[in-house]
Parts: C-alpha cells; sequence; structure tokens
C-alpha cells in the first residue's frame, strides 16, 4: 500500500518510531507496528532486569558479610534459577490458556518491585533466599506473556522485534551495576536493594496507565489489536497442541542451545564481579563499569543481529556470535588491568547477549501462534535448568582448581551451543 506525501507529514512523529523498527517488514506488518506499545513493553523488561543485575551486583558482598566460600556463594546464586524453572512451565500454560498476558506482566512487575524493597531490608540468610526467588520468579514469569505478544504481532519481522525487547534486558542489565554499585560505596548493600525498587514499581504503573488509557485508541485501529491478547482455548486443545510440539526434536534442540548458551551468560554475570573483586582487588565501582560494557554493547548489537537473522537465518548468525564469545571468555583470565577486562568484556556481550532474540525466534518459528507462550517456557525452563547448575558446578571447579577454570567451562558452554546451532536444520522463515 502507498503512503502518501501529506500522510507522512502529518503523522511524522508517529511514524518515526514505526520507520525504525519496520525497515524489513512488509506492508502488510506495517499497521501492527503503530499500536503494538513495543518500546514500553522493553522498558518494563528492562527494570526486571535491573531487579536482577541488582543483585548479581550485592552478591559479593553478601558473601564477605555471610563468610561464604565460592560453592556457598554459588548455590545462593542457583536460587534464581531453581526459581525460575519452578516458575517457568506453569507460566506459561497459564498465558496460553487463559489469554491474561497484561494481568501477568502486571504482577511480575509489581511482586519484582516489593521483592527488591524486602530484599534491601533482610537481615539474614533466609531471607536473602527468599526474597531472591520471589524477585527471579516474577522476571521468568515476564517472559511467556511479553514475549508471545510481541511474537504474535511481528510475525514477519520476529527477530527483530525480539530484539528490542532484549535490548530493554540489556539496558536494565547495564544500568542497575554502575548504579547500584555507586550506591553501595556510599551507602552500603542494603539500602542499594532498596532503591533497586523503584524501577520495576514504576514500571508497572506505566503499563498499567497505558492499557487503561489506550483502550479508547485501539478501538479506532482494529488492525492493532489482533493476536495482542491470546483468545481462551480449552485445556484439550492446548494439550493436543503441545503433544505436537513436543515431539519436535528440533524444538528440543533449541532448547539445549539456549541452555548451552544461557550458562555462559549466568556464569558471567554471577563470577565476573567476583573475579573483580577478589582476584584484581578493585572496588564496586569497577563492577559497574565492566557489567556496563558487557550489558551495553550487547544492547547495541542485539538488533543487528535479530534483523539479520530475520534475513539470513538464525543459524548464520549464532555460529558467528557463540563461536567469538566462546573464545573471549575462554580468554578473559588472562587480564589483570580493569580497564583491559571492561574492553574484553564489552566484546564478550556484544558476541554473546545478541543471540538472545535469534534463539527466541528460531523456537517460535517452529511452534505455532497460540502456543508462543509454552514455547517460551520451554526455552527458558530448560535454560534455567542448566543455569541453577551453573553457579554451583562454577563454584566447585573454581575452589578446587582457581577461578579461571569457572570461566574455561563458561567457554567451553558457548562452543558447545555452537555445535548444536550447527546441526539443527535451518527452519522455514
Amino acid at each position: 500500500m502507498m503512503v502518501s506525501e501529506r500522510t507522512l507529514l502529518c503523522h511524522h512523529e508517529r511514524l518515526f518510531s514505526r520507520l525504525i523498527l519496520s525497515m524489513s517488514a512488509t506492508t502488510t506488518a506495517a499497521p501492527a507496528l503503530v499500536k503494538t506499545p513495543l518500546f514500553l513493553i522493553a522498558g518494563c523488561h528492562a527494570s526486571l532486569h535491573w531487579g536482577l543485575a541488582t543483585f548479581y551486583v550485592l552478591l559479593p558482598f553478601i558473601q564477605q558479610e555471610l563468610a561464604l566460600n565460592y560453592t556457598q556463594t554459588g548455590l545462593l546464586a542457583s536460587v534464581v534459577h531453581i526459581a525460575s524453572f519452578a516458575v517457568n512451565l506453569p507460566s506459561g500454560a497459564l498465558v496460553d490458556v487463559s489469554g491474561k498476558r497484561l494481568l501477568c506482566q502486571l504482577v511480575s512487575l509489581f511482586l519484582a518491585g516489593a521483592a527488591l524493597a524486602g530484599f534491601g531490608l533482610a537481615g539474614e540468610f533466609w531471607m536473602v533466599v527468599l526474597m531472591t526467588a520471589v524477585l527471579a520468579g516474577m522476571n521468568t514469569m515476564w517472559h511467556p506473556a511479553a514475549i508471545s505478544f510481541l511474537s504474535s504481532n511481528y510475525r514477519e519481522q520476529r527477530g527483530l522485534a525480539l530484539s528490542f525487547h532484549t535490548v530493554g534486558a540489556s539496558i536494565g542489565d547495564a544500568l542497575a551495576p554502575i548504579a547500584v554499585g555507586s550506591c553501595v560505596a556510599i551507602l552500603g548493600w542494603q539500602t542499594a536493594g532498596l532503591v533497586g525498587a523503584g524501577p520495576p514499581l514504576i514500571a508497572g504503573l506505566l503499563l498499567w496507565f497505558y492499557f487503561a488509557g489506550a483502550k479508547d485508541a485501539d478501538a479506532e485501529d482494529a488492525s492493532a489489536r489482533p493476536k495482542a491478547n491470546a483468545q481462551r482455548r480449552s485445556f484439550s486443545e492446548y494439550l493436543d497442541g503441545m503433544g505436537t510440539v513436543l515431539r519436535d526434536a528440533r524444538v528440543w534442540a533449541v532448547c539445549l542451545l539456549a541452555g548451552l548458551r544461557g550458562t555462559c551468560q549466568v556464569g558471567l554475570r554471577a563470577f565476573v564481579p567476583l573475579y573483580i573483586v577478589n582476584e584484581m582487588g578493585a572496588s564496586a565501582v569497577w563492577i559497574g563499569v565492566v557489567l556496563l560494557a558487557f550489558q551495553g554493547t550487547g544492547a547495541l548489537t542485539t538488533p543487528s543481529a535479530g534483523a539479520v537473522s530475520d534475513r539470513m537465518g538464525r543459524r548464520t548468525v549464532l555460529l558467528a556470535g557463540l563461536l567469538i564469545g566462546g573464545a573471549v571468555v575462554i580468554g578473559m583470565p588472562a587480564i589483570t588491568s580493569p580497564l583491559m577486562f571492561a574492553a574484553i568484556a564489552a566484546v564478550a556481550g556484544a558476541s554473546l547477549l545478541s543471540m538472545r532474540p535469534v534463539i527466541q525466534g528460531w523456537a517460535l518459528d517452529l511452534t505455532p501462534p497460540h502456543l508462543g507462550g509454552s514455547t517460551i517456557s520451554m526455552v527458558f525452563a530448560i535454560q534455567a535448568l542448566f543455569a541453577a547448575a551453573v553457579p554451583v558446578v562454577s563454584g566447585l571447579a573454581a575452589d578446587e582448581w582457581g577461578i579461571a577454570a569457572a570461566f574455561y567451562l563458561f567457554g567451553g558452554a558457548a562452543f558447545a551451543a555452537a555445535g548444536v546451532a550447527f546441526l539443527v536444520s535451518e527452519p522455514q522463515q
């Protein structure tokens, strides 16, 4: 459909963001780009990752206060992934059967904010464990609802749309370390936990008010609303559809790929702060600088990775990113300068973090749209299962052979993920 020059002038502000997003879209996909609150959802995603990033920044100081060794500290980090695994599968089924995507997203944001506030007030180990579990569970509950929403509305630009959602995560992951690290240095770790509660609570209010105020506007353009809210389906229909998905070996292979790539990311998030403080003797501010470099470059490269994967295929992009990332991670323990470590971390972030939406897009390419929530739950469940073991196994290796051994494990996982990507057949685009 041709758009007149006069129309472009009249709708310049509305179309500016649309044109950025739709550089590779077909004309039939364009109307959905006008109304779908992609950037708002990405921003809410950022607030949830801000919360998790806050936990990882505080981890070395919790370790010091509670006199934990690496294995015990790794076990505390594993709580994040145990809770994620427990919440994953039921949250996906809830989204696909009930269609309550918005409600699931709002619950995730408000309870995550409450957990961060409680985390900042926690004075005992069991409270830290409880608040960490709630925070991780709500971060997980967000994904099936938000990602299936975006996937339904950007079928022809799935990789690109999910990339912007991932950019939100990277922004939260990047901003929290520098802000919270500075807060720790000035006010202490518990106050920093309280400060971290603000972003998810504010994001929840913004999402709530947006959808409350958008009802009338959405009624003017019916093309903006299809697929945005999943229709209810009977539980038997849901089970029939999931049976087909579960019998597809390619879906399980992509889940394995997600678990291996996630192993590398999770390990770095837990052990980079420990390496900076314990091995380099640097301050909490350097934790923020390094993680900002790691997450920031990931945010910058993710849209390009998603868009290229839409055009060239998921496997080609994944092979390049995983091989480069694995090589860089293995070389990280040889770096002794915090500044050089930040530079190497930037390369690792650019190559590894940008692969998240590519993997998610691949899984959704292989499954029916009405099972998008459960598909994402499968991906994140396998990822969480791997991730739950990573901190403990890596902690054991670090206690036995030194912390460098943990980085070798992370790099090896990235290489293994590349091997899986090479073997899986390319999905139809």
